[in-house]
């Protein structure tokens, strides 16, 4: 068993509240987030996201400065999901708002994958907020293969530095970002933070609301050149004890089927990604400490989030692009105007649904067809059934497609494609931990029946109407 983890080791074990747009049932947005523009003298708010790289919903609680600054401030969303659980296509749904099917990036790359993919790639969220008179800022690691792309800057940024070398060396070789900037004996992490400083207090000299898109590399494997496997997460030194008694999930339950060399090389890489993301949990902090010495603290909007989430032994699996919750899941806290601080909310949100919010708090227009709704106005009477994917790089039947499904509050589904017989079906609300899998069971069958077809209608959804459906109850067990 462990079969991932056993062959990553034998590689690696020698290297070290406030209303946010209004939606009618199974209808489009209001005007209000269609980007109705804000009436005049209202001040317009700040965005900032901030997007780790591979991070697990429940390594939330091990970021001190994120639970006192947002999660004590703002709400937690515990039942967020990227719903397309790999770099390239989750970052490209945060980009356009839509999901894989209708904005081109299906994986990280081959034919259907990486920057070259995405679809109208100069059409995103930043052209939109730019038109509504943001300023906006990127910084850190964009879609993947962007570096190859000859550098042309997309419209709407005013600041653009994605990064272009050593993507995951950590600071352990030089880093060079468009426009000129380069690191030498830099912690990424640092890096990045000193872009986004630079940039916001350029966006608040220029009197504009601003949009910060951040990018931060923990807690993604580390990469060196010349090394054809990742290894561990490199983090700060300050760090190197932290975390000492961490266990991931799959020893913490008694699940854990490998070898003790396996065992040990999980704990290792567990609290390597957790030291590594107390830097974010540092940089975190001091955004929110420059913004309050500039005054725009109380007009920004922060967004904490990743890209997917990671298997870390679940199912036997290490990595992503799977549709079980260990990649699936993400950590997801709001902070800003008129949010109830220290809330809870265990509304199924998705990624997708990101765009249509910060283009509702922008009064913005967008330029595609969106395919989530405004966060808060989600709930069961306007949506209750999520569309999940992954992709491949095979010229087959399914191009560019590998397995697909859904996820309802209760029950998750998912096959690969045109084998809706082949997958899997796990009840969440009596098996979170997913060691169950009822695909074959009986009593299940007309459950199994009415979510692959639930999955076919949305494989080919577009726009807010089609993409956001209630269904309806599904078939009693038995």
């Amino acid at each position: 068993m462990l079969s991932a983890i056993r062959g990553s080791l034998l590689c690696l074990l020698a290297l070290a509240g406030a209303v946010i747009g209004l939606v009618a049932p199974g209808g489009d947005p209001s005007p209000a987030a269609q980007g109705a523009p804000y009436p005049s003298g209202v001040q317009r708010p700040n965005v900032v996201l901030i997007l780790t790289d591979d991070m697990r919903a429940d390594e939330l609680r091990y970021l001190p400065h994120v639970r006192r600054l947002l999660v004590a401030r703002g709400v937690t969303y515990t039942n967020a999901i990227s719903p397309h659980p790999i770099c390239c296509p989750a970052r490209a749904s945060l980009a356009t708002g839509q999901l894989a099917q209708n904005n081109g990036v299906r994986h990280n790359e081959g034919p259907w994958g990486g920057y070259q993919s995405l679809l109208r790639p100069r059409n995103t969220v930043a052209r939109w907020l730019h038109e509504a008179g943001y300023h906006n800022g990127f910084h850190g690691k964009y879609l993947n293969y962007y570096h190859q792309s000859g550098g042309r800057r997309p419209p709407g940024w005013d600041v653009w530095e994605p990064q272009l070398t050593s993507q995951y060396a950590y600071g352990l070789r030089p880093t060079r970002f468009e426009g000129g900037t380069r690191f030498s004996g830099t912690y990424i992490t640092e890096a990045v933070q000193e872009l986004t400083d630079r940039s916001i207090r350029r966006a608040h000299r220029s009197g504009k609301p601003f949009f910060e898109w951040i990018n931060h590399v923990a807690p993604h494997a580390a990469k060196l050149p010349g090394r054809p496997h990742q290894i561990h997460p490199v983090y700060q030194r300050k760090y190197a004890d932290a975390h000492a008694h961490a266990l991931p999930r799959v020893i913490r339950e008694g699940d854990f089927r490998g070898t003790a060399a396996e065992r040990r090389w999980l704990i290792d890489h567990t609290r390597a990604r957790l030291r590594a993301l107390r830097s974010v949990d540092d940089a975190v902090a001091r955004t929110v400490r420059l913004l309050r010495r500039t005054g725009e603290l109380k007009h920004t909007y922060f967004v904490f989030t990743s890209d997917n989430g990671y298997q870390l032994g679940e199912q036997g699996i290490l990595g992503k692009n799977r549709l079980y919750e260990g990649s699936l899941r993400v950590p997801l806290v709001v902070r800003g105007p008129g949010i109830a601080p220290g809330t809870r909310d265990d509304t199924p949100v998705s990624l997708v649904d990101l765009v249509p919010t910060f283009v509702t708090w922008a009064g913005a227009t967008p330029g595609r067809r969106l395919d989530g709704l405004p966060i808060g106005a989600v709930d069961d009477t306007v949506r209750d059934t999520l569309l999940i994917q992954t992709g491949d790089q095979r010229e087959d039947a399914s191009p560019g497609w590998w397995w697909r499904g859904v996820r309802t509050r209760d029950y998750v589904y998912a096959a690969p494609v045109g084998r809706p017989d082949r997958g899997f079906l796990y009840d969440l609300e009596s098996d979170p931990g997913q060691r169950t899998n009822l695909i074959r069971r009986q009593s299940h069958a007309s459950i199994r029946v009415a979510l692959a077809r639930r999955t076919a209608v949305l494989s080919g959804c577009s726009g807010p109407a089609e993409c956001n459906r209630v269904f309806g109850p599904l078939p009693p067990v038995g």
